[in-house]
């Protein structure tokens, strides 16, 4: 699911997905054509939020982010990058302190 809301990030770790132009659109609005990238982040129980939820253009408008758990880490990201028009599917390294 895409999911548009903002506001505090649920537990686990925090995974970065890139998409081409064509699925993105198709992504924010929720259409068939993103059907199985849909029922990927369905069955690893994460929602796929756009990383920048204003911009209708790319490259922003590609990039999209959700929690996983560390126990479905990697299955999620391998079955994310098996998706036709997933990019890049990767955790994002955590911050380091100031």
């Amino acid at each position: 699911m895409v999911d548009g809301a903002v506001g505090r990030d649920p537990p686990g770790v925090q995974i970065i997905v890139q998409l081409d132009a064509a699925l993105a659109q198709a992504a924010r609005g929720g259409r068939p054509e993103a059907r199985a990238l849909l029922e990927v982040a369905a069955a690893h129980r994460c929602a796929l939020r756009p990383v920048h939820p204003t911009v209708d253009a790319p490259p922003l408008s590609t990039y999209f982010t959700a929690r996983v758990s560390a126990a479905e880490l990697e299955g999620a990201l391998a079955a994310l990058r098996d998706v036709a028009g997933v990019r890049a599917a990767y955790a994002k390294p955590e911050d380091s302190p100031a």
